[in-house]
């Protein structure tokens, strides 16, 4: 994909509710407050760093405070929002500072218009109805709160139909030093040896935030995962694949286990994620 095609898919994907100023959006002026999610996904399709300037000397502007571009590897800048703006005024915004994702994200509404957007564009590259999902949205999102260095996950809870816990895969502080400066989970095989890492996983994180009231196995537990680009890993068929999460899973008595397969969500009993991921952990003895 080239910046002239990605500038059409972004404009395509531009909507009311992925702007920071949905009440100021309009269909003739797209771009409208799409700066710093627009700057994430292109550095998640393009690379490079995100670029960041106040407005709040911008007259007129000062409410939106603050505008978003990107750099390339190659040390070119290329602003894709910048129609939002009327010439004279884009002629004011002062020289941007390089600014880091993980700040950027860590603002729960840019976060959760990163995870409509992401998934707009990933949807017209490649179609698939889940993108569109509440609970998958959701787990995207839970997933950008995640600092793993090889693979992001999102997990949700819901009981009767509203959630009552979400999380991504992070840190435990304890373990932080297997992870510095590179993951050690680099060096392991995929799906096995799931006690080694640094990271709580998503399913844990969010099984242990469920309220203490609520009862585990009338609850459904959705988890998926995400690469470092934002690409969603969608599965070929039903299965949990981590022995780790699923053995937990089991002993809590979580209702049911729900993993994206294809194009929708796939039930799967706690018994049923341990025979699959039992599967990967030791093959020899799978059965």
């Amino acid at each position: 994909m080239n910046i002239r095609e990605l500038q059409k898919l972004l404009r395509k994907c531009w909507m009311k509710e992925t702007s920071a100023d949905p009440n100021g959006w309009t269909p003739e002026n797209p771009a409208w407050g799409q700066c710093a999610v627009t700057s994430l996904v292109v550095q998640d399709l393009m690379g490079g760093e995100l670029m960041r300037a106040s407005l709040e000397n911008v007259e007129g502007f000062e409410f939106m405070r603050s505008h978003y571009w990107n750099t390339f590897p190659d040390g070119e800048q290329k602003d894709l929002s910048k129609s939002q703006f009327p010439n004279s005024v884009y002629k004011t915004i002062p020289e941007g500072q390089p600014k880091d994702r993980e700040t950027t994200l860590s603002y729960e509404p840019t976060r959760k218009r990163f995870a409509i957007l992401r998934l707009a564009v990933e949807n017209e590259i490649n179609p698939n109805p889940l993108y569109a999902d509440d609970i998958y949205r959701r787990c995207f999102e839970m997933a950008q709160t995640s600092d793993c260095q090889k693979m992001r996950f999102g997990c949700v809870v819901m009981f009767e139909g509203h959630e009552v816990s979400a999380a991504g895969n992070r840190s435990i502080a304890a373990l932080k030093h297997l992870c510095e400066p590179t993951c050690i989970r680099f060096k392991i095989k995929s799906r096995t040896k799931s006690m080694i890492g640094a990271c709580g996983h998503a399913e844990e994180w969010t099984k242990e935030a469920v309220p203490k009231d609520i009862p585990l196995d009338e609850c459904s537990l959705y988890v998926a995962g995400f690469q470092m680009d934002n690409t969603p890993w969608i599965k070929k068929r039903p299965e949990h694949t981590c022995l780790r999460c699923a053995t937990q899973m089991f002993i809590a008595k979580i209702g049911k286990v729900y993993v994206p397969v294809i194009d929708r969500w796939e039930a799967l009993t706690t018994e049923e994620a341990l025979k699959t991921a039992i599967a990967y952990a030791l093959p020899e003895q799978a059965g």
